[in-house]
């Protein structure tokens, strides 16, 4: 049971790390941490960088 449970542990953390990923291609992923941190509200414009 628990090599089950660490095996979908291990699947759940590495499709977390490639949405990450995918997301932080975003314009908009980079402004939503900047409006974090200014504690204003984003201006998101639906972009990937290039």
């Amino acid at each position: 049971m628990d090599r089950q449970e660490d095996f979908q542990m291990k699947r759940k953390n590495d499709l977390e790390i490639i949405h990450t990923r995918y997301m932080a291609q975003h314009e908009d992923f980079s402004e939503a941490l900047h409006a974090f941190t200014e504690k204003r509200k984003p201006q998101f414009q639906g972009r990937e960088e290039n």
